[in-house]
């Protein structure tokens, strides 16, 4: 169901200055040649360096000093550095243990010669006094907002135990695609409610007992003992030192219901229902004013708890930075940006993603936007962040009746962000302050890029629990894999406006799923040549809707006259002339090329008068259900009887096939047998044809034939090659495979390659030279390899181990794909048959 309409809400646009902290925060990086002690002592041994002047700085701020930025031994960080090098090769080893706080007295006691000016002066002067007396290479004074606000209508709330009727209005990021995420089709998945998986959370509080966060067993034996509330959650924990109790646990309490609330049948429902430990980093370290705020140090310490859990856990930060203390003089006015903006933050979450932390990063909410009057345009402000941290940086959409998934007109946008969630009127978990006992509640009303980060971090513990219990043991997705995963605009949701470069895409659960190998993927053939993908061949002779006058020809059944092994796969010809007014008999030939049985599938026909563009209505003629054998075996529905209408003439049919766990791609305002509003998608020659080749979300397909003896293995071997320009490029490697159920794929990379990519920890062997790395992959849908970076007209030679099982009988395909910036730029794909003789294997490439 959709929701009405909405504006952006001006409750999410901070139009004021954001209130500055009573004095800045101060981070410098120092020279290397002069990096001091990581210990209390390194306000004396700056003091005594040739190239300190100190007593300038002292004479203005009686009592300054300097402490480690990390609050970890200097060992133990260079330790850490060392496996983030081991374990992401292209990994720069970041100058933490150069970072230092310098601690300001209190303002009072500042001496005569020290600024007094607030806001941007002070920071300016700040700035210059720390690079003219400190032997420093960078300096960052930042002015640290206030804490997000509690957005408008917190107070229409619903109470515990009661139900708001149309709720599910507010949790279309639940819904199927292209509303929602299709969050329903992957949840009976192994992992697929986030079971096996690990989540951090970095903001400023959170109610830890709120009654989202438990189960319906929980709850139930919480009243049974009359236990005092609130009563603490079993699955979080706060990182010591964190205070999690102020105004702003409202916020906290809200993102973990969207992102994990539990599956108690009464109340709003996580993404990521069922992850059983969340770890809380409060960026209030030891008090609740905004003096006590240090966000560098609640997200090191997330990480450092993070890495003693499994690899491909998520790190979700909840966090924004005033864009003017890191953007200048580009961004000078009241813009929230993403939090990496800050050098700081950018090199810690690199060094998580290096320790394959997947992190997921909420873009700002951005503000009033000035005329670019440096010939920019601000409303993309992260465009202007020189480097890339490796996060999933998330934006936020504004969902239209009629429209789709728009950007919000104040909102932060640029290319560099990953995936977009809805960010208007989400429904998710409340509560009240700390000035009041804590009280459970939901709100239909939390906004911004806060709900849609949540939604996103959601989405990736999904992702990762699957990839974790794949059923070939593939073990986790690294940090890279699953944002490609997540923003690849092949399988995912666009905004309506098709915008690349504005905020991404929307993750679609169910085609993740399906690219992964983990669910059905049913499909008509619309010619000879259609392997189920996109394909330019020609729409209007499927091979796989035929019509018979009955009865059939004395066979013993349908299947054995059009199916798997009659001699008629590829016979695009079948059928009988129809006569008006008498009976006939439809069949619908399909095929999954997933990795799951289909039962039972709906296959539904319908008939139209021919034209260039059959537009709706159509008339229906019936549907029927079949089940449908993952291993692409050809497979025969029918039949569905029809009466041919009296009316002679040229007609075409449509043929449909459909489960909840592969749908049927049909706008909501899309009727084809009453016809009602026609859609965009099919309003025009383009766009009936656009939907007919790619209605099931796949690529193209180029390959020869290769005749594989039974039972046998075969060798497939290509080029990754680098680009043919003069410039080094980031190109990615993936297998794509659509294979029956039993056959096994391995991959072998050279070691200069595979050192490169950032592989799996585990998942691959080294060849006793150290020459090569072997590994398994999926033997259906798609897997990442991850990117490397390759010089022009650099070459590897990338090798496919491929065996089919004992009783492969239909032809299947297997691809080796290059990828650059999220395009297809090169394909190496073949089609197996197993051979009839037990003929030496031969093979080829296309």
């Amino acid at each position: 169901m959709s929701p009405a309409s909405r504006e952006d809400p001006a409750s999410d646009v901070r139009d004021e200055a954001p209130k500055l902290r009573a004095l800045p925060l101060v981070t410098v990086q120092f020279r290397a040649d002069a990096v001091p002690r990581w210990d209390d002592g390194a306000t004396e041994q700056v003091k005594q360096h040739r190239d300190t002047r100190w007593s300038p700085l002292e004479l203005r701020f009686p009592g300054l000093r300097l402490k480690p930025l990390l609050p970890t031994a200097a060992s133990h960080i260079d330790a850490l550095l060392e496996e983030a090098e081991r374990r992401t090769p292209r990994y720069a080893r970041a100058p933490l243990l150069s970072l230092f706080r310098v601690v300001l007295p209190p303002m009072d006691s500042w001496g005569p010669l020290a600024p007094h000016e607030r806001g941007d002066a002070l920071a300016a002067e700040l700035r210059a006094l720390m690079l003219e007396h400190l032997p420093i290479v960078r300096v960052t004074i930042e002015t640290r907002l206030m804490p997000p606000p509690i957005v408008d209508g917190m107070s229409k709330v619903v109470g515990a135990g009661s139900h708001r009727p149309g709720r599910e209005r507010d949790q279309l990021h639940l819904n199927a695609a292209p509303v929602g995420m299709n969050a329903n089709a992957v949840w009976d998945k192994a992992g697929g409610r986030g079971q096996s998986e690990l989540l951090a959370d970095v903001e400023q509080g959170w109610h830890m007992a709120h009654f989202d966060f438990k189960t319906s067993g929980e709850l139930a034996a919480e009243a049974a003992l009359a236990l005092p509330a609130p009563a603490a959650a079993a699955c979080l924990s706060l990182i010591p030192g964190g205070d999690h109790s102020g105004d702003w646990a409202a916020h906290g309490t809200s993102v973990l219901g969207i992102a994990i609330g539990r599956q108690n049948d009464d109340y709003g429902l996580g993404v990521a229902p069922l992850v059983p430990q969340i770890i809380l980093s409060s960026e209030y370290r030891g008090g609740t004013t905004d003096a006590d705020k240090d966000t560098e140090v609640a997200i090191w310490l997330a990480i450092l708890e993070l890495l003693n859990g499994p690899p491909g856990a998520v790190l979700l930060l909840e966090v924004e930075v005033y864009g003017a203390d890191f953007l200048q003089p580009w961004v000078t006015k009241s813009i929230t940006v993403p939090c990496e903006a800050n050098p700081w933050i950018f090199l810690l979450i690199e060094f998580a993603v290096a320790h394959h932390i997947v992190v997921v990063e909420a873009a700002g909410n951005g503000g009033v936007f000035p005329d670019a009057d440096v010939g920019l345009d601000l409303q993309d402000p992260v465009d202007l962040m020189p480097f890339d941290s490796g996060a999933i940086l998330v934006g936020r959409s504004l969902w239209k009746d009629g429209v789709g998934h728009c950007a919000f007109s104040n909102g932060i946008r640029g290319k560099r962000i990953d995936c977009f969630g809805p960010g208007d009127h989400v429904y998710a978990a409340a509560c009240t302050g700390a000035h009041e006992p804590f009280s459970d509640f939901d709100t239909p009303n939390f906004n911004g890029t806060s709900a849609a980060a949540a939604i996103i971090a959601g989405a990736a513990l999904v992702v990762q629990g699957l990839a974790r219990n794949h059923p070939m043991g593939l073990g986790y997705l690294p940090p890279m894999q699953m944002r490609a995963l997540l923003r690849d605009r092949r399988i995912n949701t666009p905004l309506a406006t098709d915008g690349s470069d504005v905020i991404g895409v929307m993750p679609d659960l169910q085609a993740i799923a399906e690219a992964m190998g983990l669910l059905p993927d049913l499909y008509i053939r619309d010619n000879i040549g259609d392997s189920g993908g996109a394909h330019a061949g020609r729409l209007w002779q499927s091979p796989d809707i035929i019509a018979c006058s009955p009865p059939l020809a004395a066979v013993p059944t349908p299947a054995a006259r059009f199916g798997q092994g009659s001699g008629t796969e590829n016979d695009d010809d079948l059928g009988d002339p129809l006569v008006s007014g008498r009976p006939a008999e439809l069949y619908v030939r399909l095929r999954n090329r997933g990795a799951d049985d289909m039962r039972p599938a709906t296959v539904t026909v319908w008939y139209a008068k021919a034209s260039m563009l059959t537009l709706p209505p159509w008339t229906l003629i019936g549907s029927t259900t079949v089940t449908v054998p993952q291993g692409n075996v050809l497979t025969v529905a029918g039949p569905i009887r029809w009466v041919v209408p009296d009316t002679t003439g040229h007609y075409c049919f449509i043929a449909t096939v459909s489960h909840p766990a592969d749908q049927l791609f049909t706008p909501t305002t899309f009727n084809p047998v009453v016809g009602g509003v026609v859609p965009a998608e099919l309003s025009d020659v383009d766009h009936f044809a656009a939907w007919i080749r790619t209605e099931n979300n796949a690529a193209w397909r180029n390959f020869h034939v290769l005749a594989v003896p039974e039972f046998e293995g075969t060798v497939l071997s290509a080029l990754f090659s680098g680009a043919p320009g003069g410039d080094d490029a980031d190109m990615e490697l993936q297998v794509e495979s659509h294979l029956p159920f039993g056959a096994t794929v391995e991959i072998e990379l050279p070691e200069k390659l595979a050192a490169r990519l950032s592989l799996p920890v585990g998942a691959f062997d080294v060849d006793s030279r150290r020459t090569s790395r072997r590994g398994r992959v999926s033997p259906v849908g798609v897997t990442s390899l991850g990117c490397a970076r390759l010089a022009a007209g650099e070459r590897h030679l990338v090798t496919l181990h491929v065996r089919l099982p004992k009783r492969a009988s239909a032809s299947c395909e297997v691809a080796l794909v290059q990828r650059y910036s999220g395009t297809s730029v090169g394909r190496a794909a073949w089609r197996l048959k197993p051979a009839v003789s037990r003929a030496p294997s031969s093979q080829g490439q296309g």
